[in-house]
C-alpha cells in the first residue's frame, strides 16, 4: 500500500511494527509497517527517528514531494535484503537472459510504434502511408524475433540494427502527420549548429 500524507501539521510516527499518522498532534490513523510499501509526503511536518529506521527495517520508500511537483529527498531503505537479486542481475550479463532482455525491451518499443501508427491511421480515414508503415514496423518486430537467446555481447549490434531501422520508418511516419508549416524534417536531439 502506498500512503500519501499532504498538508500541513502532519507527522509521522513510531508505536510498536505501526506507523502512526498524527495531524496537529492527534491521532489520525495507523497502518502495519509491513503493510506499507511507500510513503510519499506532499506537505509539511515532521517524522521521528524510530519512523525512520521501522521503515527502512521493512523495505519502505519514504519520498518527500514540494509544492511545484518535484522530488524534495528520497529516503530508500539499505540494499541488504537485495543482494540475491544483485548477484543474478550480475550473472544473467553472462548468459541468454541479458539478450532476451534486451529483446523484449527493444521489441516492446517497436510494438509501441506500430500501435501508434494503427491509432493515427484511425483517426486519419485509414491512412495508406501509416498503414504501410505500420505493417514494415510490424516486419521489423518479427526480424528481431529471429534473433537468437544469446547472451548480449553476441547480439547486441543485430538488435541495435532492428531498432534503427524502425526508428527511421516510425519517424517517416510521424513526418508525414506533422503539417509542414512546422518544418519537421526528421527527429532532432537538440540545437544543432552547422559550420
Amino acid at each position: 500500500m502506498r500512503i500519501i500524507i499532504d498538508g500541513f501539521g502532519k507527522s509521522i510516527a513510531k508505536r510498536d511494527n505501526q506507523i502512526v499518522i498524527k495531524e496537529n498532534g492527534k491521532e489520525k490513523d495507523y497502518f502495519l509497517v509491513k503493510d506499507i510499501s511507500q510513503i510519499v509526503i506532499t506537505g509539511k511536518g515532521s517524522i521521528t527517528f524510530d519512523a525512520c529506521r521501522l521503515l527502512a527495517q521493512n523495505d519502505v520508500d519514504l519520498i518527500a514531494i514540494n509544492w511545484k511537483g518535484y522530488l524534495d529527498y528520497r529516503l530508500t531503505p539499505p540494499e541488504k535484503k537485495k543482494v540475491n537479486i544483485k548477484k543474478e542481475q550480475y550473472l544473467a550479463l553472462s548468459d541468454k537472459r541479458s539478450g532476451i532482455l534486451a529483446k523484449g525491451f527493444i521489441k516492446a518499443k517497436i510494438e509501441n510504434q506500430k500501435a501508434t501508427f494503427g491509432t493515427l491511421a484511425k483517426s486519419r480515414n485509414n491512412d495508406e502511408l501509416l498503414l504501410k508503415q505500420r505493417d514494415k514496423i510490424s516486419k521489423l518486430s518479427k526480424k528481431l524475433d529471429e534473433i537468437p537467446n544469446t547472451k548480449i555481447d553476441n547480439i547486441r549490434g543485430k538488435i541495435f540494427g532492428v531498432e534503427g531501422q524502425a526508428s527511421v520508418e516510425y519517424w517517416k511516419g510521424i513526418k508525414h502527420t506533422v503539417d509542414d508549416y512546422w518544418g519537421f524534417d526528421a527527429r532532432s536531439k537538440g540545437k544543432q549548429k552547422t559550420l
